[in-house]
């Protein structure tokens, strides 16, 4: 669902986490030229929070896995001698693409950007205090 928020800004908003619904009168008017479709493909989930081009390295074990599906539309894979791939896309979402690549586990290795690598790296330190 999207909705138009007081400040003008466009957000995406999770349906399933909607309690109630009620009719407030207020109408807005969408930006011209505004595709809610197309605005939703470019995320990598639901939160848009600026453009980003990814490079992830994974390994051999888990490239069948990457490729057997489209994660983002024109994402690019390469095939590297020893079985692994990297996966190179632009999306927006790096609160996303940081989850999901966590989710791969060490079978996954942010190359680009180097940004979203010291992320994850700060995360997995302050995990590791928890075990």
């Amino acid at each position: 669902m999207v909705e138009k928020a007081e400040s003008g800004d466009i957000r995406t908003l999770a349906v399933e986490r909607i309690q109630d619904v009620y009719d407030t009168h207020v109408e807005f008017d969408y930006p011209k030229n505004f595709n809610a479709e197309a605005r939703i493909n470019k995320t990598f989930g639901i939160i848009d929070d600026g453009p980003l081009s990814v490079k992830v390295l994974f390994s051999s074990t888990q490239a069948r896995y990457v490729t057997e599906r489209t994660w983002v539309e024109g994402q690019t894979v390469e095939t590297n001698s020893d079985g692994s791939i990297i996966l190179s896309f632009s999306t927006h979402g790096k609160y996303d693409v940081k989850k999901w690549v966590m989710g791969w586990g060490p079978d996954a290795i942010v190359i680009e950007p180097r940004e979203l690598a010291e992320e994850i790296r700060q995360d997995l330190k302050k995990m590791l205090k928890n075990y």
